[in-house]
């Protein structure tokens, strides 16, 4: 019960510094990732179709984040942790993703015998370690990008409702029918 409680209250102030040190890590990311994005959008720049465009983005960022976040770690993991190729990808996915159902966990019991040492041994948990760390805030770039994308299309989306319902008023306090015709009325009136 000491041991939880303790828990418990040393959680508190960890997850307020994990946050705030991924967002250190993403935001030192984020050059990276703008840098990259860069280099594709002038790839991709001789495609008309913004649609396609986009499309295109979220399938590249989308193959390049489970190939560096999923994939190679979990090929890792095959060899040191004698897991399927599958339960390592579940694990990566499960565990970069905060889940953290704890059915499957790391041990390095399939580690050759030249590195269960103490040195190889820390090493590979520092490496899973630093693998959480810089997956979670690589992760925390993609969910960042996104809330700033929909928080800019909802301020377009305001923005042209308020618009709208400005043309409307226009429209009700002339007494026309349609913008045009109020547009019309006020010059007369002004001139």
């Amino acid at each position: 019960m000491g041991g939880q409680i303790f828990c418990v209250v040393y959680a508190i102030p960890g997850i307020a510094l994990n946050g705030y040190m991924l967002s250190v890590i993403g935001s030192t990311c984020q050059v990276l990732w703008n840098k990259c994005r860069s280099v594709f959008v002038k790839g991709v720049a001789s495609i008309k179709s913004g649609r396609t465009r986009n499309i295109l983005a979220v399938l590249a960022t989308a193959a390049v984040m489970w190939f560096f976040l999923i994939l190679v770690p979990a090929l890792i993991f095959v060899w040191t942790e004698n897991w399927s190729l599958l339960e390592a990808q579940y694990f990566s996915l499960v565990a970069l993703s905060t889940i953290g159902f704890g059915d499957i966990t790391p041990s390095h019991a399939a580690l050759p015998p030249e590195y269960r040492t103490v040195l190889g041994e820390t090493a590979y948990r520092v490496g899973v370690m630093l693998y959480f760390f810089v997956g979670m805030a690589l992760i925390s770039i993609v969910f960042t990008g996104v809330w700033r994308s929909q928080k800019r299309r909802m301020r377009e989306t305001m923005d042209s409702t308020r618009l709208m319902m400005i043309k409307q008023r226009l429209i009700r306090r002339s007494g026309h029918t349609n913008l045009g015709d109020a547009a019309g009325d006020i010059t007369q009136r002004n001139s």
